[in-house]
Parts: structure tokens; sequence; C-alpha cells
């Protein structure tokens, strides 16, 4: 895994278009990790792409960005299906850098039919994943407790998805309320190549600063899902790293 610090640069440039130029590792490489804190994003008056749907003068405390490539060879629905599987959030290992070993993701998982945590259903499919679609899902952490996230479809068709990840309800540690509601967002591109196998993917991972929390719309239809890739195509250790990045907050931003 290749880790750098971004101060150097103005701050992150996120493929909104299919056909920006993007450096990405090759396949069986390591993913690249980039990281802004929010004094070199305001040094640099970095401010979020329209593609983002985040406020242009909002502001971000951290950034984190992961590049990489990998190989599939299944289609976009299938990929769709790993992503859906929220229930194998229990399944997913991170390395604790606190505790120093292998800790499970979740204690449990459950997509939800809504935004409120009671309303549990199975698994989403790939046919979930319709452009626009708001899907929600719950996770029970081991360090942060219960926390309901939602996630928006805006692009998915056989060749790219974008999905964006929102934290609907506070996470908190013990009594004590770590990120607000809305404060934690991330970004999930993925693009399929030539040779069809191929893909590459973007994760944006970013801790906002908001003073108010954020008001959810109310739909008669939630589509959940979630962004914890369990996709192939990345050894065991670089699976996992990966997939807690992608978990939609599995991502992240933070922003006033």
């Amino acid at each position: 895994m290749v880790l750098a610090t971004a101060a150097y640069a103005a701050g992150p440039q996120l493929p909104c278009d299919a056909s920006t130029s993007y450096m990405y590792p090759s396949p069986g490489t390591s993913p690249t990790i980039e990281i802004w804190h929010g004094s070199e994003l305001a040094q640099g008056n970095w401010q979020p792409p329209s593609c983002t749907g985040w406020p242009a003068g909002s502001r971000s405390k951290l950034i984190v960005t992961l590049t990489g490539s990998f190989h599939f060879d299944g289609t976009m629905d299938g990929l769709l299906t790993k992503i859906g599987a929220i229930s194998t959030l229990k399944d997913i290992f991170y390395w604790s850098a606190t505790d120093k070993k292998w800790a499970h993701l979740s204690t449990d998982a459950s997509a939800l039919t809504d935004a409120k945590a009671k309303d549990r259903r199975g698994d989403f499919a790939a046919s979930d994943f319709g452009k626009n679609a708001d899907l929600y899902y719950w996770e029970d952490s081991a360090s942060t407790g219960a926390t309901v996230y939602r996630l928006r479809v805006s692009e998915s068709t056989p060749q790219r998805l974008v999905i964006s990840s929102d934290n609907v309800t506070a996470i908190r540690k013990f009594i004590f309320t770590l990120v607000k509601p809305g404060a934690l967002q991330s970004l999930l591109f993925i693009q399929r190549l030539s040779p069809p196998n191929i893909w590459r993917l973007y994760h944006h991972t970013d801790r906002r600063r908001r003073k108010r929390p954020v008001k959810w719309p109310r739909r008669d239809v939630h589509q959940p899902c979630r962004c914890a890739l369990s996709t192939a195509g990345w050894n065991k250790n670089r699976s996992r790293s990966s997939r807690h990045a992608l978990r939609g907050t599995h991502g992240s931003v933070t922003r006033e």
C-alpha cells in the first residue's frame, strides 16, 4: 500500500467525468492513499466539485483518498451484488492501529427499508442500485456502536458506478458524539476498462464540519446499499484494507 501526504497539492482531483485523465496503480499492485488536512485544503482554497453535491462554501477537516485497479471477471451487476451484501460486513476484518491486531469491522449489520434502524431487510440486489436510488443500512461497530448510513446512487451503468455515502445518525463513543449526522461522507467511483476484466476504483473519504444536523428527505420507497466492496482482485490483506476504506463509511468528510 502506498501512503502519501498530499500537502503539495491544492486538494484531491475527483474523476467526476468518465473521460477525466487520472493516474491509477496497475492491477496487482498496492493502492495509493493520499491525505489532506483541513489547513492544507484551506490554504489551497480547495472546493468540492459539483459532482459531490456538497456545498461549495463548506469546509473539510480531513480528506483521505484511495486509488487502485483490480481484476474482476464478472459484470457490474456482479460487483453490485457484492456491494449490496450488507450482512457480510461482520465477516470483514480491518487492522486496528490502536490494538495492533486484526478486528471485525462490525459486530452486526443489515440493509434497511428506510432510515430507521429497526426496519431491517435482506441484502440488496444489483437491481436496487438504480440511478438516484437512496439506500440505507445499519451497522453495529464494536468501537462506536450502532449507526445508520445512507447511500445515493448518482451513476449506474454497465461501465461506471458512482455512489455517495453519509451517516444519517450520529457516530458515538460511549456518551460522546464523535461525528454529527451528515458529517462523515464518501464518494466511490468504479470504472470498467478494456480488457473488460480490468476495473479502476477511486474512493474519497471526507470528514466535514457541519454546524447543523441534516434533515433527511422522507420517501415512500428506499433502496438500501453499502459501500463495503467485497470485490475480488486484490490479495487477502489488501482486500481487507480496501473494504474497510470503502464501507460507505463505510467512507467520510467534515464541513461547516
